[in-house]
Order: structure tokens, then sequence, then C-alpha cells
């Protein structure tokens, strides 16, 4: 009779021993903002800083390229670049490139940030030599020459 108690007992003690000391499993730490790989998850935070390319045309005579490099509700920015490389002319907030017959010139839209915005409107020339340079056409377009 007593060897049915004193089982009990180490089975008693061996159960306590099993719920109450760390297992492997769970002493490794859960990080539920990587993946199995080491991949960073993605947050809602996250969408919010999505670029997106669009707007792309290239010069009839192959030498620039143009494109459109946005954010979600940041406003989009417009280049001009040289297709060898070379620095871009970017028009902030500049839309719907349309590069003329020759490719000297590329026309485009400045949407203006507020109807009476005094950054709504581009102006004057500059970049490095040899790339376009902006000349301002009223309140929302301008060209640049190539």
């Amino acid at each position: 009779m007593r060897l049915p108690s004193l089982l009990s007992g180490v089975l008693a003690v061996l159960a306590a021993g099993l719920f109450t000391s760390p297992s492997p499993i769970a002493a490794q730490e859960v990080r539920r903002d990587t993946t199995p790989q080491g991949l960073k998850r993605m947050t809602v935070d996250d969408y919010a800083l999505w670029r997106s390319v669009g707007q792309t045309s290239l010069s009839p005579d192959g030498q620039w390229v143009t494109y459109a490099y946005g954010r979600r509700e940041v406003d989009d920015s417009l280049f001009i670049k040289p297709v060898s490389g070379g620095d871009a002319r970017v028009v902030v907030r500049g839309s719907g490139p349309r590069f003329s017959g020759d490719s000297r010139w590329v026309a485009y839209f400045v949407n203006p940030k507020g109807a009476d915005s005094p950054g709504s409107r581009p102006g004057g020339s500059g970049g490095p030599p040899g790339a376009p340079g902006a000349r301002g056409q009223g309140g929302g377009g301008g060209q640049a020459r190539a």
C-alpha cells in the first residue's frame, strides 16, 4: 500500500517541476514585429510611407526621361533627367509632362498648393549646365528646355 502513495508523491513532484520550470519554448523571445526570416513586419503606419512612380515619358530622341515620384497625401514631384546620367531637374507638384517633337522642350503642369500660395508658381531657371531650365507659364504650367 505504501508503493502507490510513494508513486503518486513522485508524480506530483515531477508534475510540479514540469509546470514551474521554464521550458525551452517559453524561454525564446517571441518578436511580433519581425517574420521568422528576420524581416520587418509592415504596420498601418508603413503604408503612409509608400511611394509610387508614374507619369513616365521618354523624349522622342531618347535623351531625356521624365517621371513623377510621390507619396500618399504628399505633393508629388516631377523629375526631368538626362538618360546618360547626371542630375535631374525637380519640379515640385509637377505633372503631365509632354516632350516637343524635336525633344528640345518639355511642357508640364504645376499643381498649386493653394490658390494664392506664393510658392504655387514655377519660376526662374536653374539646375546644372545642360539640364532643362524651368520657365513658368502662368499659374499652372511650365516648360523646360531639353
